[in-house]
């Protein structure tokens, strides 16, 4: 049997203390902003892309810088994707009850 060595308090042999291990990253998918925040700003991404190409990677590049922490919140884009889902509710709604005839 094996005794693990005994040390004395006044000894200067102690062994040193274990620095505790890094906190997890819990926020490891975005890193920045709130979900809500993440969330419409994706979707302004998604509505500039289809309304024409060259918004949508305009776009792209906010969200990029803002995730990297280059710029403030976009709040463009999270207006945007906000106006842009409600308008396209409305849209549908309104088409689906008749307030769109076609021509």
């Amino acid at each position: 049997m094996s005794q693990e060595p005994r040390v004395s308090p006044e000894s200067n042999d102690a062994p040193a203390a274990v620095p505790p291990p890094p906190r997890p990253d819990f926020d490891s998918w975005g890193k920045r902003g709130e979900a809500w925040e993440r969330g419409w700003a994706i979707t302004g991404i998604v509505f500039a892309f289809l309304f024409n190409v060259i918004p949508g990677w305009f776009a792209l590049r906010a969200y990029r810088r803002w995730q990297r922490g280059e710029r403030k919140r976009p709040t463009g884009l999270i207006v945007f994707g906000i106006l842009a889902t409600a308008m396209s509710i409305v849209g549908s709604l309104l088409m689906g009850m008749g307030g769109y005839e076609g021509y």
